[in-house]
């Protein structure tokens, strides 16, 4: 009699152990179900192209231009007039802004090594303002024969803007644009989601 309660005792302790492994192996299950459920590539895709573009960075900028019209030219621009040019130096302060399309954007999830991976296109110019409110005239002489016109100063404007966008990229706007982009994305994500183990990776397009 006490060899079979015995037995019966060592029946139920195995029992007990495993109906509580399977309680555990179930909630690990339930668990990673829940978390992958939860982790979802086409949810963050979806979430973070809604935001549409993302301007990451902002380069300012004061720019000083000399203005020569040179002398008017008549008779089929054969012939000058004498000190007949409009000249002049002025400075505007402008602004140009960076950032990435978020349409363009890519995110899988690789749950066997625990990742979240990002596939990113480059930063590019996103934005170019120069605030002709800021002009100062430091220097100018308006030729009665040789007005400067509209035109004149709309071209010079817009040669402005494009020199201070390339020294804006040969200066390190993009490259900036892009880490804060990746810095911004990885804060976003963890902030939102339950991420867990798993690691923030960012690949470019």
């Amino acid at each position: 009699m006490k060899e079979k309660k015995e037995r019966r005792s060592f029946i139920k302790r195995d029992i007990i152990v495993v109906i509580v492994t399977l309680l555990a192996v179930a909630a690990v299950w339930g668990a990673n179900m829940f978390f992958e459920n939860r982790l979802s590539g086409q949810e963050i895709q979806h979430t973070l192209m809604n935001i549409s573009t993302l301007n990451s960075a902002e380069y300012h900028y004061t720019h000083v231009e000399s203005y020569d019209s040179g002398n008017r030219k008549i008779l089929w621009d054969r012939f000058e007039i004498p000190l007949s040019k409009s000249e002049g130096v002025y400075s505007y302060d402008g602004k140009i802004t960076a950032g990435i399309d978020f349409s363009q954007i890519e995110v899988n999830i690789d749950n066997k090594n625990k990742s979240i991976i990002i596939s990113l296109p480059k930063s590019d110019i996103t934005g170019s303002e120069l605030d002709t409110g800021s002009m100062k005239s430091y220097y100018e002489k308006n030729n009665l024969f040789n007005p400067m016109n509209a035109a004149a100063f709309s071209n010079m404007i817009e040669d402005i803007k494009k020199e201070e966008e390339e020294k804006a990229k040969t200066n390190g706007l993009l490259t900036w644009a892009d880490n804060n982009a990746q810095n911004l994305i990885k804060n976003f994500i963890e902030n939102t989601y339950d991420t867990n183990s798993y690691e923030i990776e960012f690949k470019t397009k």
